[in-house]
């Protein structure tokens, strides 16, 4: 319920007033549809009542006047002299009155059981809810009122008493400048106004006052108030105020206010700005510097001097503009922002990435963190900037340093200047704002390098508080497709950016002007993306302020400061009829016509006088159809763009269509004859002036002609002769610029639905999807300057120079209007209707889902594309006019391959139910209206009487369509997962129904009244909560539900998203629960927010292994009809040992040991289950005996701080790798850690040797006297044999420990030195080669305990470890003097479950692992991490220094330990880490019970692609199985990635419920040289063979198009196979390798093969004879001719590179022929490494020195 548009009562900002003008004729009262049944508590589905009845009364309740029956339908009534009579009079200003609504219903319309509130002659009256008003003061009210004001001093106090029999009190304060305010040290609303307590306006002309109900802050009757007023120069600064002139307004930071109180019977003032009283003090703040552009200056060491306020500035030297209410909504703080990441690009200068660019301000968190570092006097600077410097930029470029060029003058910098004697906690500045992303820190003091001492910076110094005019987001759309979501908000964060009580251009340079172009031709997208109806009307004030009474002009920009010029040119004073058209077509606002018609006819009557003085072929125009894209980036000589005066012309008939349709609206029959006469002679000025009939073209010919000569037409129902010609000339232009959209804002705002309009909204969609240049695709995927909630000003912003080059600017984001109508599915013919018509153009991405609340009530649509088909969700009431559009497929789609679209084949259901159950079935409904159809239009209201009768709540249909199945396949691909061709429902939600959350790629979730949800997967369930959803306890205690509701925005992690929140209560405890359904992932977050700190009881033990709090929680085995039996892959265990296959089915794995699992069906669908942030105290546990899972922080945490988050992330795909790697790079991306190149960790790259568990000389040294004699043997003897070890690993048996259980040596470290008798030599450089080095645990008893420079966390169980980075410093360094290139952390799982040091409390763990990983990256070295748990992998994206891991258990015993790597390796490799198999025997002689044969071992070492350890005795090397790992200069041969687990042994050993999932150890990797891909196939113990075919290779080639030769590694000669697409088989088949029997040892059965690429003319290089065939490290490229192959490999010196390959006329022999070459020693004899060329011809090969540039093949 509102008034004009406004809720004084809103409960965003309670004491805000949104008070009307108290001199109005008339007051629109609106309402919202809905009839609450107060007996069944729940709309009244499609009831539209009889009429209404309106009573209005004064706020102490005395009424006023009753309207009595009105039987109308309308939702909206006017208060006039002609509705109220005499009771309009008895309005007064300063007054606030109520209004209550009640509906009348005719009664025979209600069910039965259904009870109102009485009944009378037939009549049933439901009162609907009451609303306030306020009308402020007028004029007259400020008489006695004076401006006060300084150019001085900045803040003002005065003081008033609180009177007896108080009953109200409205402050109404005009603050110019920038200005807060507060009453008794509060501020006047909470949230208090942002920025500014008036809004910007011409002063002159205009001044506008807030109002404010501040009954409630004042002090009990007696006591003296205070009211403090804080005034910065503001806008006010933009216009150059003259202090010589002794009459005018020349000072900026004034104020002018009334205090008025009310007793109930009479008003009186309390308080006036009037220095005569002598109630008002003034004095200068720690504000000692503020401009807008420039930014703050804050001094702490200024002290506040009050002294009386002494002059009233007399009114004819203040400002003269008329007092008005602010009747726009007020600037507010409405999002904080944390930084994403901390960079130092220059020592003590510190760069923060928000990760978003907004406007605003940034807080300082930690004031006193700063004080105490930097002296008093001296200051923190806080630069701002929306880019960091990259080279395209085109200036000398400082790396990682922010970019203010664009900035232009504006200098963006808040300084904060330390001392005196106010404390701070935080610190933001005020009367200044800035758009921005990055926040550059910078502390000086006089130490001699000017940088203070220990001067830091983190992500929680600093905060961002975006600010902008608090309007209502209206509009939430989420895409399947990324980039669009992308698209929608930047175009939604620039519109939200830009408001700022006016609409300005851009938020970052010395501009930020309310340029009218922009803020008009946005207005559409910005209407339906925010509730701006009170905020068009400010807009709409403030230009008709400006409004020249002699000659009807506006400038082009207001308020009107510089730049702009008057008359402002026809384009751009369109934005006037503009503004007032979406206020009367979005909100059905006719008082917006009435208030401004006759200005706008007057504005309109200027652009006339231009036309006659100037000709109106020749009309002037500046700017034209402004900024189109260069053809060429950076050469602006190379736009496309329409002439000047045919833009004006063009924009001279848009302003008369727009008054036009709106006189029409409000029956003015002399504006409609006068504006029909002028637009047809515009028509014919339009063909005479541009329209050239020897070439049948317009103007000069580009495509902005016809778009905006098209929608004229369009918009006078083809008003233009030359219809026919303009669609096919804009068709041809569009072709012949490669489909790219060249036109400026003007032509782009109407492009796509002139294109739309005309049949074109194939060719429309298609330039919105483009990602190319030019295109708002390309802005938001470019790789340096992605779109973040922001929209580039230049197409070519990158290339373009920083003189106008904003990176988030208003004027293109009209795209938004057609993206949501067309592309989502909104659309309103007519948005005077509440009743939409839902209508989708053609598609080029898989779903889309709107949430639009109206003025009139809400609005949700949902589509998705299966095959085909689409899915409809829709949840509106069903009221008069509400259509739905069905159809089947993409035409453009369908046409490509068949030339016809699909058409509705059979209507096979038509349903309507009332709470789930049928109530009937009208399946021959749509036959008539649909079948034979490709789309038909539905009638709801149709529907509407029968549905209140029987209570219906939903409708549901499904028609089947006659698409092809190949135009299914195509999709099928497209979506990379097999689809189904499945019918359309239609799902019509109206109360009581399931809510549902549309997310990409099939993913959605539903949730009941109950609380229950449900995750779906393609429209079926997958995954359900228990009912209600589960159990609801913290630490057993019942927690108290609150109410669940619909959410949606932006979140800076995982961007869009929608779904629904609900908090939960238990004593002091809070926590807030969230779904997030995904807009551009297919998945979902499930989030626990702390809101208030939790403690466990005393009396409760904790348990690692259940959660304090479940959420999410999924019955485990659910769904198992819907889409058939699940199996899961899980991990678990001490170093993942436990990792395994399962049956979705109880009990599920969890606990402390657990953490994250991935579920599928027999089909691969797939969805990946874990947390995402705060891993060493998330677990995953059973629930109900095993029957639930359910995911939280561990029951053993003592204290979950406030503002704790535990987060689950699902995720959705095809595939188990895919799903998995796809939930592993959200991981990576979520923490900005990159994936670790194969050559970046010195260990990872190069062979080794290894001391640790299992190797000969762990422990052990024997035949020598100590190990230091022992290891200086090994290396001597691998000298000799030359085998290139180039690093050593030392274990745990070299440095001082602590006895552990039963005497073990592993109690922990005491002192990391060696032992003497180990080490004679101490800890020096003695051995002579890099090192990899090692702890396990930490002894409480250890030396360093003590050390006040280290700080450690110990425990109850003697457990302790390291929590500061110094230690580890300190250690590192010890390190590193010794050449330790990689440090081995151990035992992480013995820390996790044997102390009580990670699980019972929510830091230690971060703490030790984050210090470990920041110190390791200041000494330059690599971690890796062993005996790990799932969540100790996770832990690994948030410490860049982890780089590999171990992946199975010990180096010793059964080799069966391996068995578990295909799974463990894919959970490292998904979250970028190689794997660790430990250490591997090259000759098992001397241990009997390792594999008798280690071939197997060391094959697996090649393949996990981790650490490579040699562990034999010095005198037992196998050098041959050695060199098959390594280049000869120890460089590892490597696959691109680790082994994993294939798809196809998933769906080999998948169980349908009657077993156990039988696992397949079948394991792959491979290498890309270019698009060519070798891979490298591993079974263990298979007892079968097993066919793979080309398409499980390599998923980017899904359908096996490609061929490929396989070959037995161990017999290549007689066993290769050419197979794949244009091969005489699809597959190959892969020999049984089952178990040897009856070895003492359980010995591995094993086969391996390699694949190698068909090249072009059938060329196949089969690699070397390595164990990896053609490693990254080996093969550089191919480039195969018909009669020859050239190979590009990298040798190295002195080695002798041997390789095999198959020559084009032998390919299709049984077997094909091998054929074998080598490069002698000799071809690499001058370099440690040689670029070779390789060349294969005329049956032979040789080798050559190449110094070519590479190729590809």
């Amino acid at each position: 319920m509102k008034c004009d548009g406004s809720d004084f009562s809103a409960g965003v900002h309670p004491r805000y007033a949104f008070a009307l003008p108290a001199d109005k004729d008339e007051y629109s009262l609106q309402w919202a549809v809905g009839v609450k049944d107060d007996a069944a508590g729940m709309a009244l589905p499609g009831l539209q009542p009889a009429g209404f009845q309106i009573k209005v009364s004064e706020a102490n309740g005395n009424a006023l006047w009753d309207s009595g029956i009105v039987r109308s339908s309308d939702l909206s009534y006017k208060l006039s002299a002609a509705t109220m009579g005499t009771a309009f009079s008895k309005l007064r200003s300063g007054k606030t009155y109520r209004w209550d609504l009640t509906w009348v219903v005719e009664s025979e319309r209600i069910d039965a059981d259904r009870t109102l509130v009485q009944s009378e002659e037939g009549l049933v009256f439901s009162p609907v809810g009451s609303a306030r008003f306020h009308l402020a003061l007028a004029a007259v009210d400020w008489d006695g009122t004076y401006w006060i004001g300084s150019n001085e001093t900045n803040v003002y106090k005065g003081t008033f008493t609180t009177p007896p029999a108080l009953s109200s009190a409205m402050l109404y304060i005009c603050a110019l400048g920038f200005s807060e305010a507060y009453i008794n040290d509060k501020p006047l609303s909470d949230p208090a106004p942002a920025l500014t307590l008036t809004p910007w306006s011409a002063n002159d002309f205009l001044n506008s006052f807030s109002t404010f109900d501040v009954s409630s802050l004042l002090l009990p009757v007696g006591n003296e108030n205070n009211i403090t007023v804080h005034l910065g120069h503001g806008w006010r600064s933009l216009k150059k105020l003259d202090p010589a002139n002794s009459v005018g307004d020349y000072t900026e930071r004034v104020l002018r206010l009334l205090l008025r109180a009310d007793n109930g019977s009479s008003s009186f003032d309390l308080l006036k700005s009037d220095a005569a009283s002598g109630k008002w003090q003034t004095t200068a703040s720690q504000v000692v510097y503020d401009n807008l552009y420039n930014g703050a200056t804050y001094d702490s060491r200024v002290e506040l001097s009050w002294q009386p306020v002494k002059t009233n500035i007399p009114p004819l030297e203040g400002p003269l503009g008329e007092m008005t209410p602010w009747i726009g909504p007020a600037v507010h703080f409405n999002r904080e922002v944390t930084p994403v990441s901390v960079t130092e690009p220059q020592k003590g200068i510190f760069v923060l990435d928000f990760g978003v660019n907004l406007a605003g301000v940034v807080r300082m968190n930690n004031v006193s963190k700063f004080a105490a570092l930097v002296p008093n006097g001296q200051n923190i600077t806080l630069r701002h900037g929306e880019l960091l410097q990259h080279n395209d930029l085109g200036s000398p470029v400082q790396p990682g340093m922010v970019y203010t060029a664009n900035l232009r003058t504006a200098m963006a910098t808040d300084t904060f200047i330390f001392g005196g004697s106010h404390q701070h906690s935080t610190w933001q500045p005020k009367h200044t704002y800035r758009g921005f992303r990055y926040l550059e820190v910078s502390g000086w003091s006089t130490s001699p390098d000017g940088i203070a001492a220990g001067f830091s910076v983190d992500v929680s110094d600093f905060t961002m508080l975006h600010h902008h005019t608090s309007l209502k987001q209206t509009m939430t759309a989420n895409f399947s497709n990324a980039m669009l979501n992308s698209m929608q908000l930047g175009a939604m964060g620039s519109q939200r950016s830009n408001s700022q009580t006016v609409q300005t251009d851009c938020d970052q340079r010395d501009e930020r002007l309310g340029w009218l172009a922009d803020m008009g031709f946005t207005s559409g997208s910005m209407a339906l993306n925010y509730d701006t109806h009170q905020y068009f009307h400010r807009l709409l004030q403030n230009i008709n302020s400006n409004v020249d009474p002699k000659d009807g002009s506006i400038p082009d920009n207001t308020p009107f400061v510089r730049y702009g010029t008057r008359p402002a040119e026809p384009t751009w004073s369109l934005a006037f009829p503009l503004l007032a058209y979406e206020t009367w077509k979005t909100y059905n606002d006719t008082t917006v016509v009435t208030t401004y018609l006759d200005s706008l006819v007057r504005n309109q009557g200027n652009v006339a006088m231009q036309a006659n003085q100037s000709g109106i072929c020749n009309m002037s125009s500046r700017f034209a159809d402004w900024m189109p894209a260069p053809t060429i980036p950076g050469n602006n000589f190379s736009r496309l763009q329409a002439s000047g005066p045919f833009v004006t012309v063009i924009s001279y008939m848009l302003n008369t269509y727009y008054i036009l349709e709106m006189a029409k609206a409000v029956g003015n029959a002399t504006v409609v004859a006068s504006m029909d006469s002028q637009m047809a002679m515009l028509k014919h000025s339009l063909q005479q002036c541009f329209w050239h009939n020897t070439t049948n073209t317009f103007d000069v010919d580009v495509q902005a002609n016809y778009d905006l000569a098209g929608i004229i037409d369009v918009m006078t129902d083809g008003g233009l002769p030359q219809s026919e010609q303009i669609k096919a000339r804009l068709t041809a232009l569009l072709e012949l610029w490669g489909g790219n959209n060249y036109g400026g804002i003007a032509a782009t705002r109407y492009l796509f639905h002139y294109l739309d309009s005309v049949g074109m909204a194939s060719t429309a969609q298609d330039i919105m999807m483009k990602d190319s240049y030019p295109s708002f695709g390309f802005m938001a995927t470019h790789p340096l300057e992605p779109l973040r909630e922001n929209m580039w000003e230049l197409m070519d912003s990158y290339h373009q120079g920083p003189g106008m080059n904003s990176r988030n600017n208003l004027m293109w984001t009209s795209f938004s209007l057609y993206l949501v109508t067309k592309m989502a599915g909104i659309d309103w013919r007519d948005r005077r209707l509440h009743a939409p018509s839902l209508d989708l153009a053609i598609t080029r991405f898989h779903g889309a889902s709107t949430v639009y609340e109206s003025h009139h009530g809400n609005i949700s649509f949902a589509w998705e594309y299966l095959g085909g088909a689409q899915r409809f969700s829709l949840y509106p009431t069903i009221e008069r006019d509400t259509r739905l559009k069905l159809f089947c497929g993409s035409v453009h789609l369908s046409s490509e391959i068949t030339g016809k679209a699909a058409m509705i084949e059979k209507v096979t259901k038509l349903a309507l139910l009332s709470h789930g159950r049928p109530v009937e079935v009208l399946t021959s409904e749509l036959d008539g209206v649909c079948v034979g159809k490709s789309a038909c239009i539905w009638d709801l209201s149709t529907f509407r009487d029968f549905m209140v009768e029987r209570n219906v709540t939903e409708v549901r249909a499904e028609i089947l369509c006659s698409e092809p199945l190949s135009a299914a396949l195509k999709r099928r691909k497209e979506r990379g997962r097999t689809m189904d061709v499945r019918p359309l429902a239609v799902c019509l939600l109206l109360a009581g129904c399931r809510a549902a959350f549309v997310g990409m790629d099939g993913v959605s979730v539903t949730m009941d009244q109950a609380g229950g949800y449900e995750v779906q997967l393609d429209g079926e369930s997958w995954m359900q909560s228990p009912p209600g959803g589960g159990s609801a306890q913290l630490w057993g205690a019942e927690l108290k539900q609150g109410t669940w509701t619909e959410v949606s925005g932006s979140d800076p992690t995982w961007g869009g998203y929608k779904g629904a929140a609900c908090s939960w209560t238990a004593g002091s405890a809070s926590v807030k629960t969230t779904i997030m359904v995904l807009s551009s992932k297919p998945g979902v977050v499930f989030r626990q927010e702390y809101l208030a700190q939790a403690t466990r009881p005393g009396s409760v033990v904790g348990d690692m292994d259940r959660v304090a709090f479940g959420f999410p929680q999924f019955v485990v085995g659910g769904a198992q009809n819907a889409t058939g039996a699940k199996n899961m892959l899980f991990w678990g265990e001490n170093q993942l040992a436990g990792s395994n296959v399962s049956l979705w089915s109880p009990p599920f794995y969890g606990g402390v040991q657990g953490g994250l699992c991935l579920v599928f069906n027999q089909t691969l669908r797939a969805t990946m289950v874990g947390p995402t942030r705060n891993f060493i105290t998330s677990i995953h546990s059973n629930l109900q005996n095993g029957n639930v899972f359910t995911a939280g922080v561990a029951s053993s945490v003592g204290v979950i701080p406030q503002g704790y988050i535990h987060e689950t992330l699902l995720l959705a795909g095809q595939g188990i790798n895919s799903t998995a790697t796809k939930w592993g790079a959200a991981l990576l991306e979520k923490n900005a850690k990159p994936r670790t190149p194969s050559d970046a960790d010195f260990v990872v790259s190069h062979l080794g040797y290894w001391t640790d568990h299992g190797a000969y000389y762990y422990r052990s040294h024997t035949g020598f006297g100590n190990p230091e004699e022992a290891l200086l043997a090994v290396k001597k003897s691998a000298n000799a044999s030359g085998i290139p070890l180039h690093y050593f690993q030392w274990d745990d048996w070299w440095f001082y420990q602590s006895n552990g259980p039963e005497g073990a040596d592993w109690g922990g470290m005491l002192i990391w030195q060696p032992k003497p008798e180990l080490f004679p030599s101490g800890m020096t450089d003695w051995l002579g080669s890099p090192l990899s080095l090692y702890v396990d645990a930490y002894s409480p008893q250890n030396i360093y305990i003590n050390d006040s420079r280290y700080k450690w966390a110990i425990d109850d169980t003697n457990h302790s470890v390291p929590v500061t980075r110094a230690f580890f410093d300190d250690m590192f360094r010890n390190g590193t003097q010794i050449g330790m290139k990689m440090f081995e952390q151990d035992f992480l799982s013995y820390h996790q479950s044997h102390s009580h040091l990670l699980i019972n409390d929510t830091t230690t763990g971060d703490s030790w692992l984050d210090s470990m990983g920041v110190a390791a990256a200041a000494a330059n070295i690599t971690l890796q991490w062993c005996m790990m748990y799932p969540n100790h992998v996770l832990k690994t994206t948030e410490v860049p220094s982890v780089t590999n891991g171990r992946a199975s258990q010990d180096g010793v015993g059964a080799p069966r330990r391996h068995l578990v790597l295909g799974y463990s390796c894919m959970l490292l490799h998904i979250v970028g880490l190689w794997c660790s198999a430990d250490n591997a025997w090259s000759n098992t002689t001397l241990a009997p019970t390792r594999d008798p044969d280690p071939t197997s071992d060391v094959l697996i070492a090649a393949l996990v692609a981790g650490p490579y350890g040699v562990a034999d005795s010095y005198q037992s090397f196998n050098k041959s199985l050695i060199m098959q790992t390594t280049r000869s200069d120890g460089i590892l041969l490597k696959p691109d990635r680790p082994v994993t687990a294939m798809d196809l042994g998933f769906v080999l050993g998948f169980s349908n419920n009657t077993r156990v999932p039988h696992p397949y150890y079948l394991w792959s990797t491979h290498t890309d040289v270019s698009d060519a891909r070798f891979s490298y196939l591993l079974a263990i113990n298979s007892e079968s063979p097993i066919n793979i075919a080309a398409a499980d290779l390599d998923d980017r080639d899904p359908s096996g198009t490609k061929s490929y030769v396989a070959y037995n590694y161990f017999n290549p000669t007689a066993s290769a196979v050419w197979f794949g697409g244009g091969a005489p088989t699809s597959s190959f088949t892969f020999p049984a390798a089952p178990a040897p029997k009856n070895q003492t040892v359980q010995a591995l059965g094993y086969g391996y093969w390699v694949t190698a690429p068909v090249l072009l003319n059938d060329w196949v290089f089969l690699g070397e004879g390595k164990f990896i065939a053609a490693s990254v490290n080996r093969v550089v490229s191919f480039a195969a001719a018909t009669d020859s192959l050239e190979v590009v490999v990298k040798v190295a010196r002195g080695e002798v590179y041997a390789f095999m390959y198959i020559l084009p006329a032998s390919l299709k022999s049984q077997p094909p022929s091998v054929q074998s070459g080598e490069c002698a020693s000799t071809i690499c004899a001058s370099s440690d490494e040689c670029t070779v060329t390789v060349m294969i011809q005329n049956g032979a090969a040789a080798c050559s020195i190449s110094e070519k540039p590479l190729h590809s093949f």
